[in-house]
């Protein structure tokens, strides 16, 4: 490990790990080294092992990629991707003013990184603004999706419930069975937040239970704000990720495709400013 990089400064802790700067000796290129302790993890090591194999397999300039990977007895050692400016939840909270355009650019990029994710036969299971990275480089501004804990293979009877309250997709809270249209249900409150500012399913006692209650009974909390300062295409866009038919919900293709999206991108890219 050593011999390949010069090892920095502690950027982050988790309960099983931290993560430390690190330079590629030979390139000068900046990484994340993940530092997991074997002995923390050995409950879960096998979930452990199950997100390294995905991360793997997956290679897509919208994914936090996996670079190296190193083990002793006593530790895991992940080389990854590092992002400087940090997640979109960060991002967000200390910027003062997006608009559509900017927002379009971000679905496009998530959507874009869950379409590649899709065709592989996995499942995130986990979307929201703290899983999606800001990488800057050279070539300009992209997001990556990151933390793959809870993503799974496509399975013909997933039931699990799993990931984070306000972002799960009431199929998944049903146990009847769900697939890869709940990471696009997820998208869908990561819109509606960019959209009005607050969560859609929020409510006053922030209990667990009841957001799962009104995601299940569809009691989308209405916006301070008037409606009119968001475009009926956004709001279009907005109801076919949000629609509870998994059948009629948008595939991430699909949302690729729609013109409030594909149009704004390309005027995005234009400027090589995707966000």
């Amino acid at each position: 490990l050593t011999d390949k990089y010069l090892i920095g400064n502690e950027i982050g802790i988790g309960n099983f790990s931290i993560v430390k700067e690190c330079k590629d000796k030979k390139r000068g290129i900046v990484m994340a080294l993940k530092i997991i302790d074997q002995n923390k993890i050995e409950r879960n090591h096998e979930r452990l092992m199950k997100e390294i194999n995905i991360m793997k397999r997956l290679k897509h300039e919208n994914i936090l990629r996996l670079i190296n990977k190193f083990e002793t007895q006593e530790h895991i050692y992940l080389v990854l991707e590092y992002s400087q400016v940090g997640n979109l939840g960060e991002f967000l909270v200390n910027t003062e003013y997006y608009n559509e355009q900017d927002i379009s650019g971000m679905l496009h990029n998530i959507a874009t990184g869950l379409h590649y994710i899709h065709s592989n036969k996995i499942i995130h299971r986990d979307i929201k603004f703290e899983n999606v990275l800001i990488h800057e480089d050279s070539s300009g501004s992209k997001l990556k999706i990151c933390d793959f804990g809870l993503a799974c293979e496509f399975s013909d009877r997933l039931t699990v419930i799993c990931g984070t309250p306000h972002f799960i997709a009431p199929e998944m809270l049903s146990q009847h069975g769900y697939d890869c249209k709940v990471d696009i249900w997820s998208l869908g409150v990561m819109f509606y937040i960019l959209l009005f500012g607050m969560a859609p399913f929020s409510c006053s006692s922030n209990d667990f239970n009841d957001i799962f209650e009104r995601i299940m009974k569809n009691e989308i909390a209405t916006p301070s704000e008037n409606w009119s300062h968001v475009s009926p295409e956004a709001i279009s866009l907005l109801e076919c990720t949000f629609q509870r038919d998994v059948d009629k919900r948008y595939t991430a293709s699909e949302i690729l495709n729609f013109p409030w999206i594909s149009v704004c991108y390309y005027i995005l890219l234009e400027f090589n400013n995707l966000f």
